[in-house]
């Protein structure tokens, strides 16, 4: 009876052994098409595998989008999201948004007076609106020694308050991670096409904004600074 036992319990290690080594086979035999430009067969190797983790639904994912199949991809790489790793995350992330852009499914930025506040300080630079804050916050200090009018008070508050938003706004604006929607992004040395162009970013790839002109984002990417045109980011 025991050796009975210890015989089905070797026998069930064993098959759960042979099955993993199945499906790690099989896993290396979809990523041998996938570099080789076979996505088709790859797709068809990955599905083979009976328990996918996120780098299987990740890589599914791919072959769909290289494949044109722009709605696979995105439930592929959104299951392979779940129980991604922090930097798989944030890859997977990217790529949803440039894909979102890709079809026109990005959501449209309400006309509200954030809105309006924002695109009409873009091109303002972030020390200059510290500064500012910093000189209404020393008036307001010597307002209240002076005991001035309230209403003088309430006015240099409130212009205060404002100031510190706007410096945290803008800083949490530019300082988040971007993500290019087109093939080729040319890379400027200032903010008009007529520069010199410095280099080219490729698609997904993440960068972040530093300055901002009309129209146009100062970026920092892999050791380079440079200029693109602001339609050609998503925030991610």
């Amino acid at each position: 009876m025991i050796y009975r036992d210890l015989l089905g319990i070797f026998l069930m290690t064993s098959t759960m052994f042979l099955h993993g080594m199945s499906n790690q086979e099989i896993f290396l035999r979809g990523n041998k098409a996938y570099q080789t430009g076979a996505y088709e067969d790859a797709l068809q190797w990955y599905e083979q595998i009976t328990t996918k983790g996120d780098a299987v639904w990740h890589n599914m994912g791919n072959c769909c989008y290289h494949l044109n199949r722009f709605v696979d991809a995105r439930v592929y790489w959104e299951r392979a999201q779940k129980r991604a790793a922090h930097t798989d995350y944030c890859t997977l992330q990217t790529q949803l948004a440039v894909l979102d852009a890709q079809l026109g499914d990005t959501e449209q930025t309400p006309q509200t007076w954030i809105f309006w506040i924002r695109s009409h300080t873009a091109s303002y630079s972030l020390l200059m609106i510290q500064l500012l804050t910093l000189a209404v916050w020393f008036f307001l200090c010597m307002a209240v020694i002076k005991r001035m009018h309230w209403i003088t008070l309430l006015v240099l508050l409130a212009l205060s308050v404002f100031g510190i938003w706007l410096s945290i706004d803008m800083q949490r604006q530019r300082s988040g991670n971007y993500a290019v929607t087109m093939v080729e992004t040319p890379l400027y040395v200032g903010p008009n096409n007529s520069y010199h162009q410095q280099g080219v970013i490729t698609q997904a790839q993440t960068v972040m904004i530093t300055d901002a002109r009309e129209g146009w984002y100062k970026i920092a990417y892999k050791g380079l600074a440079g200029w693109v045109q602001a339609d050609t980011l998503i925030n991610v």
